[in-house]
């Protein structure tokens, strides 16, 4: 299940399990760059904590006593903001042939050629938690040796989760002909105005979640708002996900801890239909207007038109101490569990005191959803940092394009 969290604070619980596991097998376990400077991720947790886990184990385990495994962390704000942690050791190395199968498109075979089966199975699981996250995981040969293994996530922004989406989605198929052409919608999602309370819409939250197959997104951008995003083929005759469909049908049906029925109202606030057979080929990547857009291009379509609906408005991070989902690590070999903790959202509270300044006026409630304004939330130092840079980028791209070509 996606939640909102600061990778500095989630990683407070696992950190120590992987450095008690370092100190036993004698090995430095050096942490780089966590810090609050991160951006807030949007993923499932406890994935991506067995992909560290994962990950850090196989390095620790395949280090000599005395040496060191890095941990790297860094944002990369170049077009499409990524976070990207970098894992090195100073071991034997990954044999080529188990390299080869961790750089392919689909990853490792479930039956590795490689001597230690464990360990590329372990590598697999690795990389299907990874595409499930909409990242990238590759590993390489450090010019000191070892292996380096570079994971590449998205980050909290629509811009980074709808590329990310529709590069899983095109890097599924093996030819093109496994891709007919493509219809892509964006469905606003709202709670009934009756549906108040948080653990209301949290349960909503985790059975639209639950609910998403792997061609659909769905992001929240409010305490009851959510949008779906999908894609399907133009022969499909159904103008709604199947997916999203069925969750708001069964969301209706009272099965919850409150006997109440879940109301939820759905708009399609945007459509897209590709005229050719795959999203991601370059090759028929053409300008605008004509033919089909590329990847980046049709990132930038749908991020735009979710601009449009969201604006700027900063929902707050998730709690993740809440009992009713929380994120618990069970170490295999026994001992007490951890469990993973991030900070409360922040709000501004009302002040008590007197102003004379005019009244705000008190906003409409529009009868659709695309014009419904979405809640204002506070932000962290972080979150305002992120907002600020979103605008610098945008304010580059707007100089690049009306710059005049040099002679």
């Amino acid at each position: 299940m996606r939640r909102r969290f600061y990778p500095q604070q989630w990683l407070q619980s696992i950190q120590p399990l992987l450095n008690s596991l370092a100190k036993q097998r004698g090995v430095r376990l050096l942490w780089i760059g966590w810090d609050r400077s991160l951006p807030r991720l949007y993923l499932d947790a406890n994935q991506l904590s067995r992909v560290l886990l994962n990950l850090v184990d196989n390095a620790i385990q395949a280090s000599p006593p005395g040496s060191e495994v890095r941990v790297h962390v860094a944002w990369q704000t170049r077009v499409t903001q990524r976070m990207i942690v970098t894992i090195e050791d100073d071991g034997r190395g990954l044999s080529r042939d188990l390299m080869q199968q961790i750089n392919a498109p689909h990853g490792p075979s479930s039956k590795p050629r490689s001597a230690n089966s464990n360990i590329g199975l372990g590598l697999s699981t690795a990389k299907t938690l990874v595409q499930a996250l909409g990242g990238t995981l590759r590993t390489q040969y450090p010019s000191s040796g070892g292996t380096q293994f570079s994971l590449t996530l998205p980050v909290d922004n629509y811009h980074s989760l709808v590329h990310s989406w529709l590069q899983q989605n095109s890097d599924q198929g093996s030819s093109a002909t496994d891709y007919p052409q493509q219809r892509i919608t964006v469905h606003a999602v709202r709670s009934a105005p009756a549906i108040t309370s948080t653990a209301m819409c949290n349960e909503i939250d985790l059975q639209l979640q639950q609910a998403a197959s792997g061609d659909d997104l769905v992001y929240r951008v409010a305490r009851d708002r959510w949008l779906w995003l999908s894609r399907q083929t133009t022969q499909s005759k159904a103008t709604e996900p199947h997916a999203m469909t069925a969750a708001l049908l069964k969301l209706r049906e009272r099965h919850n801890a409150w006997n109440l029925s879940l109301e939820c109202r759905q708009q399609q606030v945007f459509a897209w239909e590709a005229p050719a057979s795959r999203i991601g080929n370059r090759n028929n990547c053409q300008p605008s207007g004509v033919g089909q857009p590329c990847t980046m291009r049709l990132t930038s379509i749908i991020a735009e038109r979710i601009a449009e609906l969201i604006g700027d408005h900063v929902p707050p991070i998730d709690d993740l101490q809440a009992t009713e989902h929380s994120i618990i690590i069970r170490p295999s070999g026994g001992g007490p569990t951890r469990l993973i903790r991030s900070d409360s959202a922040h709000w501004n509270r009302p002040s008590r005191v007197q102003s004379n300044a005019p009244a705000k006026p008190v906003p409409v409630v529009a009868d659709s959803l695309a014009e419904a304004p979405c809640e204002s939330f506070s932000g962290t130092l972080a979150e305002l940092a992120q907002q600020w840079h979103s605008r610098q980028v945008r304010l580059d791209q707007i100089q690049a394009a009306v710059q005049p070509p040099r002679l």
